[in-house]
C-alpha cells in the first residue's frame, strides 16, 4: 500500500530488466495519493512494456474520477509486450481474496496456470494480515507462497 510500493517496484524493475527472466507479475498497488502514482508512472510503464499487469486501487475520498481518468489515460500510452500486460485503475481498496482468485485461476494475464503463485505485500500491519489471510483462504488447487514487509507510520 502507498509508499509501499517501493520494494515491489525494485522488484518489478528487476524483473523488466533485460535478462529478468520470463517471470510475469500482476503489482495490485493500494494508493491515496496521486501525485505518488504520477511519480512512480515511469515505472510501471517499464514493467507493463515488459509484459507485466499493473492494477492501480485509489483510495482517496475526493477526486476520484480525475485521478482515475489520469491514470488511465497515462496507462494508454504504455507500449505493450507480447506478453500481455496493461495498467488498470479501480477506484477503493482491493478485495485481496477475489485477486488472489483470479490469479490462481489464469495466472494472472500472462502467467502460468500452474505452480505456486508468489504473493509480496508491503504495508501496514492490518493490510500485511489481510492479505496473508486471503492467501490462506484461496489455498486450494494453488499455492500462494506469501512475503512480507511491514511499515507503520
Amino acid at each position: 500500500g502507498g509508499i509501499g510500493c517501493t520494494p515491489m517496484l525494485s522488484i518489478l524493475g528487476s524483473l523488466s530488466a533485460p535478462g529478468g527472466g520470463s517471470l510475469r507479475a500482476t503489482f495490485i498497488w493500494s494508493v491515496r495519493e496521486l501525485a505518488l502514482v504520477e511519480h512512480c508512472m515511469p515505472m510501471l510503464l517499464r514493467a507493463v512494456a515488459a509484459g507485466h499487469s499493473v492494477v492501480v486501487h485509489y483510495t482517496a475520498k475526493e477526486g476520484v474520477d480525475e485521478a482515475l481518468q489520469s491514470i488511465r489515460s497515462a496507462g494508454a500510452e504504455a507500449p505493450r509486450s507480447q506478453g500481455g500486460g496493461g495498467i488498470e485503475a479501480v477506484a477503493g481498496r482491493p478485495a485481496f481474496a477475489e485477486c488472489l482468485q483470479q490469479l490462481g485461476d489464469d495466472g494472472g494475464k500472462s502467467g502460468p496456470k500452474e505452480g505456486p503463485v508468489g504473493v509480496l505485500a508491503c504495508g501496514p500491519q492490518q493490510m500485511v494480515d489481510a492479505v496473508k489471510v486471503a492467501c490462506i483462504e484461496a489455498e486450494g488447487a494453488r499455492h500462494y507462497d506469501f512475503h512480507s514487509e511491514v511499515f507503520e507510520w
